[in-house]
């Protein structure tokens, strides 16, 4: 039991080490800004090196998914940027996807909540946008104080996770301005299914 133990606190700490490195590597590489305009969240395209590091990072999280037959998780520090509160007050509620959350759903910790092989969360939703442009879109999240973006660009569903907390799902288009969303089922990891290669944000 207490390797057990020691083993996880390792593995987690290795992993936040290396999500540290990644993080410091690209804001050396790159500087983000995000533009600001009247109701509408500019989203910054992924470079290279974010593309590169989420490509280095694809069988790790497939790994502590615990399903390595499902779409991994995607999300990282360097594909995704941190709102303020005044960046989504323009927002239409009624254009969002909103959660109470789940109790059991497992515990919230930096980087480790995204890994289920860890105690992480392992609930999502799935969401789409009601209509479409073709030039695809990005999903949000409000959460409290933790709001952000997702940089990674998407041209269908997307699937979630859910954790305890209450939470807002928010869509904007590729000019950034929003649109709205529909939920079109949930899911566990590693129950697969329908929904199992959808990308998971």
């Amino acid at each position: 039991m207490f390797l057990k133990k020691a083993l996880r606190t390792l593995l987690s700490i290795s992993i936040i080490a290396l999500g540290f490195f990644a993080t410091c590597l690209l804001q050396q590489s790159e500087v983000t800004e995000r533009s600001s305009h009247v109701n509408k969240i500019q989203v910054e395209p992924l470079s290279k090196a974010a593309c590169f590091c989420d490509d280095l990072f694809e069988p790790v999280m497939r790994f502590f998914s615990g399903a390595s037959e499902e779409e991994p998780q995607r999300t990282h520090r360097w594909n995704n940027h941190h709102l303020k509160e005044e960046d989504v007050a323009h927002l239409y509620l009624t254009f969002m996807i909103h959660s109470n959350g789940i109790v059991d759903a497992g515990h919230w910790w930096p980087i480790t909540f995204h890994l289920p092989r860890l105690g992480g969360w392992k609930n999502y939703v799935v969401l789409e946008p009601t209509s479409g442009d073709g030039k695809g879109w990005h999903v949000g999240w409000i959460a409290g104080n933790v709001i952000g973006v997702s940089r990674i660009p998407l041209n269908g569903p997307v699937r979630v996770l859910v954790g305890s907390g209450k939470v807002s799902w928010f869509g904007v288009n590729s000019d950034g301005g929003q649109i709205k969303l529909r939920q079109v089922g949930i899911g566990r990891i590693g129950d697969g299914g329908t929904f199992a290669k959808i990308p998971l944000l």
